[in-house]
């Protein structure tokens, strides 16, 4: 399974390259996890959905299959692509036998 993101889609969008590029880090990083936890299963699936406004940017990365919170969490409990600064925000939830990551980027954080 291959899964990637690429910010260069969101300079139309009034989002810097700079935000786009932790977007883009964060992204693989979240992907790359949430392939590992769907396994061999061939009914799993991830997709992304992107929304860019006023410079800032919200993705939500999804999969299907078991239980698997693919943010790294900081010593203080924080995800730690906030705690090092690459997001505004990062939130895990499960629903509908489904894994959900919420992060914010840019104006939006």
């Amino acid at each position: 399974r291959q899964a990637a993101y690429s910010g260069s889609g969101t300079a139309g969008a009034g989002v810097d390259g700079e935000t786009a590029g932790r977007a883009e880090s964060c992204c693989g990083e979240v992907l790359r996890r949430m392939s590992e936890g769907l396994g061999p299963d061939t009914r799993g699936y991830m997709d992304l959905v992107l929304m860019a406004s006023d410079g800032g940017l919200t993705v939500t990365a999804r999969s299907a299959g078991g239980q698997n919170d693919p943010l790294g969490y900081a010593g203080n409990g924080m995800p730690e692509m906030v705690a090092d600064g690459r997001c505004g925000s990062a939130k895990y939830t499960r629903a509908i036998n489904q894994n959900n990551v919420i992060m914010t980027f840019g104006t939006t954080a």
